[in-house]
């Protein structure tokens, strides 16, 4: 089984995230082997896994670390099938991984200072909660019109974490 190597650049600078990007630098050599760590086992199915971890980051860092804690839980994920995410036939259970990412034009998850705090805590709440609500709802839809339809899916609940 092949590792993967995140870290190799695979995409050009002006394409890879801002956090990506961060982690590179020499300082965040403890975090890059955290993450690494987390990587091993994990097979890449569509070959663009690398590629969307440097363009996009969060969502494959949350997968990363879903893997990594299926792992520490003695979980075996099933890789033969190329969604969900994960596929755990013992206990029996499958996970699409979800995240919510910051509204479009919002700033991002790094970068920002004490002047970017919300000012209006509410309006940033339930502006956080649409984000969220619309991620999981995307993912029922996921649901119902392929995962249930999925033979390895059959008899298994799905999470959304």
């Amino acid at each position: 089984m092949s590792s993967l190597n995140l870290f190799d650049d695979v995409v050009p600078l002006e394409k890879q995230h801002p956090i990506y990007i961060m982690m590179k630098k020499e300082r965040y050599e403890p975090e890059r082997e955290v993450i690494n760590q987390w990587a091993k086992g994990f097979l890449d199915r569509d070959n663009k896994f690398t590629k969307e971890f440097q363009t996009s980051f969060e969502p494959c860092l949350w997968e990363l670390y879903l893997f990594a804690y299926l792992k520490e839980l003695g979980l075996r994920n099933d890789f033969s099938y190329d969604a969900p995410d994960f596929i755990v036939n013992e206990p029996g259970f499958c996970i699409e991984a979800t995240i919510a990412l910051p509204a479009q034009g919002a700033p991002g998850a790094h970068g920002f200072s004490t002047e970017d705090m919300p000012r209006d805590f509410n309006k940033f709440n339930s502006e956080a909660s649409i984000r969220l609500s619309n991620s999981f709802i995307s993912k029922v839809k996921k649901l119902r019109s392929r995962y249930s339809q999925l033979p390895q899916c059959k008899e298994k609940p799905l999470l959304s974490p």
